[in-house]
């Protein structure tokens, strides 16, 4: 997928001319692409029933699963999605990997229980019963989880930043593979571009805040891990999919206008200076009212009901 760019000019003239209008062809434009893999995964449904969802974080992985799984719906195709997040090994446990400074390596996919998941996901496609875990986030232990059991004809997703990791997946020739990311730079009128990776923070920023229980300043220390570990077990292996999505929703940046603000961002060292990075932008463009995103939009994701 080739680099694209959505000028600042455009989106604010967008905006204000046409504002309801251009950001119901934002979601439908992300809508044809997800619609677009579905129509080519139901000429496999037989060989490769089971689809491989990977991207970093802040992708917008768990709602396009489910878009993927409703359009799959829709063409005739029953689908289902699992969470990999689901196979976190527990801590305390003596296969947790750990940084060269002794800390555990939240990026690493042997975070993964990978002989249990490679395990389920074999029999998941041989459509055999299977208990698949839960894991609780809050207490970092595992829960004894739900039965589940593929039906003949229906389509498995499983959604995880390392999915495509063959560490993780193996060879699984009865899968299909797709990566989403942020691909498109929201570009000013005189060349400066906002990278994918800051969209990709700002909804990182929105949703650990309001589902994670961190502040701003928390979510931008853990960057560099984050960026570190999405470079060594995350980008090496997208040229493996079968299919992109570019989950980049043109107005997204002046709806999180609505929620990040010179008040509200931190003002002081390198967090500091992410902050006005992202504000020359934030503060260029009209804001977009929280009510005004659709209640089933990717961004609800990372802002949750507000405004609903």
């Amino acid at each position: 997928m080739t680099i694209q760019f959505f000028d600042m000019d455009l989106l604010k003239s967008s905006l204000t001319e046409s504002g309801e209008d251009f950001i119901r062809q934002c979601e439908q434009d992300y809508l044809d692409q997800v619609d677009s893999v579905a129509a080519s995964l139901v000429q496999e449904k037989k060989e490769r029933p089971v689809v491989l969802l990977c991207g970093p974080s802040g992708s917008g992985k768990t709602t396009t699963a489910a878009r993927l799984a409703q359009a799959l719906e829709k063409r005739g195709c029953p689908a289902r999605f699992l969470s990999m997040d689901n196979y976190f090994l527990p801590i305390p446990s003596p296969n947790i990997p750990l940084t060269p400074e002794g800390d555990i390596d939240y990026e690493s996919p042997y975070r993964l229980d990978i002989p249990l998941f490679s395990q389920q996901m074999q029999e998941i496609f041989e459509c055999r019963p299977v208990n698949v875990p839960d894991y609780d986030f809050p207490t970092q232990t595992r829960k004894p989880g739900f039965r589940f059991q593929r039906a003949p004809e229906e389509f498995v997703i499983f959604e995880g930043i390392h999915a495509l990791n063959p560490a993780v997946s193996g060879a699984a020739d009865f899968a299909s593979r797709v990566y989403i990311s942020v691909r498109t730079r929201l570009r000013t009128q005189e060349g400066d571009c906002l990278h994918p990776s800051r969209i990709r923070l700002m909804r990182r920023l929105l949703r650990d805040s309001l589902y994670r229980g961190r502040n701003f300043e928390q979510t931008m220390a853990m960057l560099p891990a984050v960026a570190a570990g999405e470079e060594s077990h995350i980008l090496p292996f997208k040229r493996m999919a079968d299919f992109e999505l570019d989950s980049f929703i043109p107005y997204e940046a002046a709806l999180y206008a609505s929620f990040l603000s010179a008040e509200n961002l931190p003002k002081e060292g390198k967090a500091g200076r992410l902050s006005q990075e992202l504000l020359r932008f934030l503060q260029a463009l009209p804001a977009v009212l929280p009510e005004k995103a659709p209640a089933d939009s990717l961004l609800r994701e990372f802002i949750g009901s507000a405004g609903r």
